[in-house]
């Protein structure tokens, strides 16, 4: 403690409180020698102690060449840690680019854009330790923000500049709010996000994504309850994910409009399975519905049969 806060220490014959360092490792020194281990900037980032004259051994005193030897180590192992946490800092950081690199054969080849937002938020909170994520999609028409939450039959609409995500999308900007519970921040955050998810959240990050031609085409808004969750590394990580979610969204609008709308998703396994669950999406889509279901008149011409979706108990006949 005493090197923490005034650097180099030598010490020859210190009392009992001072011989704790021994102890510590099982040993009594009559000779204590610490040299702090300081950053570039400064910074304490380490500790070298030496003991001496231990109790039953033939050590010596420490003189000044220990203490100049023991500088010049200090002065080494600092660059030693600094590469030790630069290569920890960057073998985090590629983890969390697998995350979401493992997310993009799924992200790029899904039709359905609801379940394109769920990926996208899945993938978000992943990698950025976020407790919720909102992607929004922007409406070419309105200019609005619109999300689409579990339990709710239409799309949430958040008016163009409104709120961080709103100002992120007028930008084209990310914008980070540390704190949004500080007076100057809560006028950038949505007054009602903490209580449709039912959390508080402090942390906001709200990332565009920009498409060709330089067209914010959604944003993506993770949330954290802790202030100041979000550093400039995530902004960096979520900017690029947000490129990447753009190009996806961008390729799924032209593929949905080539397929006149109606067909979300293709087969996976071969099944015509697919197809009935595609044509009651695209249903439920056009009607803003919560559900819709098929009926198909049987041969004897007098009962309808539900196509049911795939995972149902069966299919419902009726008159």
């Amino acid at each position: 403690g005493s090197v923490a806060a005034g650097g180099l220490w030598d010490l020859a014959g210190g009392d009992a409180g001072d011989a704790v360092s021994g102890d510590a490792l099982g040993t009594v020194g009559e000779a204590v020698l610490c040299a702090p281990v300081l950053s570039p900037d400064g910074r304490l980032v380490g500790l070298l102690q030496a003991l001496g004259n231990l109790k039953g051994g033939a050590g010596a005193a420490f003189d000044q060449e220990d203490e100049e030897n023991a500088a010049s180590l200090a002065r080494h192992l600092a660059g030693l840690v600094g590469t030790c946490a630069e290569l920890r800092r960057r073998e985090a950081e590629a983890a969390l680019h697998q995350v979401f690199a493992r997310s993009l054969p799924e992200l790029c080849g899904e039709l359905d854009p609801h379940r394109q937002l769920r990926l996208m938020a899945e993938a978000v909170c992943a990698a950025l330790g976020a407790a919720h994520c909102t992607p929004y999609l922007v409406d070419p028409a309105s200019g609005e923000l619109c999300t689409r939450a579990d339990g709710l039959r239409r799309d949430l609409r958040l008016p163009a500049g409104r709120g961080a995500a709103g100002r992120a999308a007028a930008t084209g900007r990310v914008v980070r709010i540390d704190d949004a519970r500080d007076g100057d921040a809560s006028e950038r955050s949505e007054p009602d996000e903490s209580g449709r998810i039912g959390l508080v959240m402090r942390s906001i990050l709200s990332c565009p994504m920009i498409g060709s031609g330089g067209v914010v085409v959604g944003v993506l808004q993770a949330f954290h309850a802790a202030a100041c969750a979000f550093t400039e590394s995530h902004e960096d990580l979520l900017r690029l994910y947000a490129r990447v979610a753009a190009v996806a969204v961008e390729n799924r609008q032209i593929l949905s409009r080539q397929c006149g709308g109606a067909l979300w998703s293709l087969p996976a396994d071969g099944d015509v399975a697919w197809l009935r669950a595609a044509m009651c999406s695209g249903a439920q889509e056009l009607l803003h519905s919560d559900c819709a279901v098929m009926f198909v008149l049987n041969v004897a011409g007098d009962r309808l049969i539900s196509l049911a979706p795939p995972g149902s108990e069966g299919n419902v006949e009726c008159r």
